[in-house]
């Protein structure tokens, strides 16, 4: 094994390793979105509570919702930024991968025709003694 193939090996696996944590990342990303979407359900519910009820107190729990959706916006947000690194990052790691490949590919064709060469020059000299 040349010291390509050993060098593409590690690239496969720190790309293997890359897809790995962007699946995370994007099951992260997706769970912050759903607690988003949960905490507006959550809003939407207490406000009918507020409208059926002209003695509930909303006001307290309106800013702190807020602040909490806030919250969980930015969570997403940063889910979000982290996963598209990992995606660029991937890409870039398949871009290495693939160069590493090419050029182990190119070893294996020039060792190839190398060989090839010599059995023909064997081939060659046999020929000429068996002539001459």
């Amino acid at each position: 094994m040349s010291a390509v193939d050993t060098l593409a090996r590690v690239a496969r696996r720190h790309a293997e390793e890359v897809q790995r944590r962007l699946a995370e990342a994007d099951a992260y990303a997706d769970a912050c979105a759903e607690r988003v979407r949960a905490h507006d359900r959550d809003m939407e519910a207490e406000q009918q509570v507020a409208r059926d009820n002209p003695f509930a107190s909303f006001g307290a729990y309106v800013t702190a919702s807020l602040i909490r959706r806030a919250a969980l916006v930015s969570e997403h947000a940063r889910a979000l930024a982290a996963a598209a690194a990992l995606r660029e990052t991937l890409t870039d790691a398949f871009v290495e991968l693939k160069k590493l490949e090419t050029l182990a590919e190119n070893e294996r064709v020039a060792a190839r025709a190398e060989e090839d060469r010599r059995e023909q020059a064997e081939l060659d000299d046999v020929a000429g003694r068996m002539a001459g």
